[in-house]
């Protein structure tokens, strides 16, 4: 953009120096200098020197050319001429070298000054220039480039105006070394016609740890290397501040590769890798910018937690900028569609902004319809829409946020989230809910990262569920709770997370139950209640030990006032649950499991059932036994072990202590029963009212088979040969799942389950 400004310095030096030759060929070089001098003085440069070293017929020479303090040097000046056409001010040829300038804070002022230089006409607008002589070089020029906060760089170049050629041309070559990297350039043009055009190819490299980084940019990279080319045609800008709407109804085509390897972006990734070719074409009242194909993005090294599907991506760039009538010309927008790995997220930003040239860029960040899926999880967050001012600054309105959240197989309900975010110095905090649609469930959710690092900390909650007939069930809040078929109470439940670069994710939670009943498709839980307080989420744990209690638990038996008190440790395969406790009254007894350890990477699980002072009349009751009722007090232990294959019993003994009476009720089979024999008619009638002195059942069940209970009994029947004892064995068998499905639907089991079943001798 600046060759045309630079050409028209040139023209300026070379119509001063066509002036100052008329001079001093008419007074020759005693006099030359000292009218040269104040020549300049008279364009408004009293400081400026000039020697004349040579002065002839056809040729002339000047040295040391300098126009004063901040404004361009000249080592040489060698022009070339006729005598007959000094007057007018026209000259065969002029050679520059040495040319020296800075370019800082004051280079606006400088080049008004320059303008002086021009005859009447030829520097303002964008209008045709007055041509000096057939030809101009500039040989061994350099311009040094100050700003503030930036670091120095030197433009080495050359340059060529060919007045010979129709059209004409200007060309320009030119190299910067700066100290985080090199550029090199070639451009040209026809600087005489009304709207220039420039032609230009370029390239360049940097050290990306050197490389100037406007603040607020994010992160500035601490390793990795860029590499730009481009090639194309560009308006040239007018000599005052451009113009941009004039800019932009003119034709221009530019196409920009770009490759940046290794960039070290930390905390957020070790290194980052880009390719993308990028076209921006002028015209029509528009700047538009586009990509022919996806840019590629890899990204190494990121940190845990981060999901992984943003080590590969693909996005695409469209952006415009008009200004057309009515139109602000500082105001541009940018559409951008990115699409990560595997498909595991994609989303549309739209960019809109206010640029005024010299001052930042302000403006709004939009994201339209964006999804992601976190790798690994069974979550998914679509529906993303997102709009951010920027820059993003502490007092800049909030960001705004909302998104739905939800499973890919359903199990979760899908939830809204609604956030708004706000900046605190380098602190992004974050406040919001997580709804479901119909506003039955609502969490608070809040965010804070600390510093530039991703590090920060996430809470949810506290949030209390409340269930009700007629209003929210767990169905509601997805598949994982269909089994629920009715719910009347509360959870409570809170959480909190922790992140940091290279650190596992952390999280607490805290889950309450207040008088929650919960009627499933296997049985009634009545007024649970307790609290689980977890230290740790990744996997499960807690500290210390948990209770959660009930009323009742009915699945065809009921169990009274059960409670649980329990341990997660972290195990090798995730979590184990340590139960120190497990109780709960069944039949007027207890029944107990105590230190239990269930852990999913031990390929068996133990555990032993304990039995005591169950009622034998109540439990028979309660079983539905049709048929049967007795009395006696019921003790043992029952050893069972869980694996892959099953849940499996060994040795399980349940006996009576003491005596007590058993009676079968045969109903309408005990006349065909009698019929069969003596001997089975005589056990018929001695178990219508066995007193017992001995009780006791032997239980088995291998992982992959049947149950088996086997009882065996003593005593008598005093109605039946004066009270003659008897041992009886019984057995039963049959499908554990089968049987307590029965139990669980209250279907009577009844006598039945004794026929042929029953051996003894008296």
């Amino acid at each position: 953009m600046r060759v045309r400004r630079r050409i028209r310095w040139l023209i300026g030096i070379a119509v001063a120096t066509g002036t100052l030759l008329a001079i001093a060929v008419t007074l020759r070089i005693p006099l030359a200098e000292h009218a040269a001098g104040a020549y300049l003085a008279a364009r408004g440069f009293p400081e400026a020197s000039v020697s004349v070293s040579h002065i002839g017929p056809d040729r002339a020479v000047i040295d040391n050319l300098a126009l004063g303090p901040g404004l361009p040097a000249i080592e040489r000046i060698e022009v070339r001429y006729r005598l007959a056409e000094l007057a007018g001010l026209r000259l065969r040829a002029v050679r520059i070298e040495g040319l020296r300038a800075i370019v800082d804070g004051q280079a606006p002022e400088a080049l008004a000054r320059l303008k002086r230089l021009l005859p009447p006409g030829g520097g303002d607008g964008d209008g045709a220039m007055a041509a000096p002589g057939p030809t101009v070089d500039l040989a061994d020029a350099q311009i040094v480039f100050r700003n503030a906060g930036i670091a120095e760089v030197t433009l080495a170049f050359q340059g060529h105006l060919d007045l010979t050629r129709s059209p004409a041309r200007a060309s320009f070559e030119g190299k910067a070394d700066g100290e985080f990297g090199q550029a090199s350039v070639s451009a040209w043009t026809d600087p005489f016609v009304e709207h220039p055009v420039i032609q230009i190819q370029g390239y360049a490299s940097a050290d990306l740890a050197r490389l100037p980084w406007p603040e607020g940019l994010g992160p500035r990279p601490r390793d990795g290397t860029m590499q730009l080319s481009l090639s194309g045609s560009l308006p040239a800008p007018s000599l005052e501040a451009p113009a941009i709407a004039d800019l932009l109804t003119r034709e221009g085509s530019l196409v920009v590769d770009l490759k940046v390897r290794g960039a070290a972006l930390l905390p957020y990734a070790a290194s980052v890798d880009i390719g993308a070719s990028v076209m921006v074409r002028s015209g029509g009242g528009a700047l538009a910018v586009s990509m022919a194909e996806p840019a590629a993005l890899t990204v190494r090294g990121l940190p845990q937690g981060m999901p992984r599907a943003v080590e590969e991506a693909e996005f695409t760039l469209e952006a415009t900028q008009s200004a057309g009538p009515g139109d602000d010309p500082s105001r541009a927008t940018a559409t951008i569609s990115a699409r990560l790995a595997e498909d595991q997220a994609d989303a549309t930003l739209l960019a809109e902004g206010m640029w005024t040239p010299g001052g930042p860029i302000a403006g709004q960040l939009r994201l339209l319809d964006g999804s992601i899926r976190v790798p690994g999880q069974d979550i998914l967050a679509g529906s993303i829409v997102a709009a951010m001012p920027f820059p993003f600054e502490t007092g800049s309105e909030p960001a705004l946020l909302s998104a739905t959240v939800s499973t890919a197989t359903g199990r979760l309900a899908p939830l809204d989230l609604d956030a708004r975010v706000t900046r605190e110095g380098e602190a992004l905090l974050l406040k919001g809910s997580l709804a479901s649609p119909d506003g039955g469930v609502r969490i608070p959710l809040q965010a804070r990262t600390l510093g530039t690092e991703f590090r920060g900390k996430v809470a949810l909650g506290p949030a209390t569920l409340e269930f009700r007939p007629n209003a929210l069930q767990p169905a509601a809040l997805g598949s994982a709770f269909a089994m629920v078929t009715q719910a009347e109470g509360a959870i409570e439940m809170s959480g909190a997370l922790d992140f940091a670069p290279d650190t596992p994710l952390q999280g607490t939670a805290a889950v309450g139950f207040r008088d929650l009943t919960l009627e499933t498709i296997e049985g009634v839980i009545e007024k649970l209640n307790g609290a689980i307080r977890l230290d740790g989420l990744f996997p499960p744990s807690t500290v210390g030990a948990q209770v959660i209690s009930a009323r009742r638990i009915v699945a065809g038996v009921p169990l009274e006032e059960p409670s649980l008190r329990f341990r997660l440790e972290p195990a090798e395969a995730g979590t184990a649950v340590v139960i120190d406790r497990a109780e709960g009254r069944i039949a007027e007894g207890l029944v107990s499991v105590d230190g239990a350890r269930f852990d999913a990477a031990q390929s068996t699980n133990a555990f032993r059932i304990a039995i005591r002072d169950l009622s034998l009349e109540r439990l028979l009751g309660d079983y539905a036994m049709e048929g049967m009722t007795g009395t006696g007090t019921l003790n043992g232990v029952i050893p069972m072990t869980v694996s892959a294959a099953g849940l499996a019993i060994e040795s399980g003994i349940v006996e009576a202590e003491g005596g007590g009476v058993l009676k079968v009720a045969w109903g309408s089979s005990r006349d065909a029963m009698v019929q069969q024999g003596e001997s089975v008619a005589l056990m018929v009638q001695t178990l219508e009212d066995f007193h017992y002195s001995t009780l006791k059942a032997a239980i088995d069940r291998p992982a992959d088979g049947s149950l088996s209970i086997k009882v065996a009994m003593e005593g008598h029947n005093p109605a039946v040969k004066n009270g003659h004892p008897f041992r009886f064995n019984i057995s039963f068998g049959g499908n554990l799942e089968s049987i307590l499905a029965a139990v669980r639907e209250g279907r009577r089991l009844g006598s039945s389950l004794f026929r042929g079943s029953l051996g003894g001798a008296p």
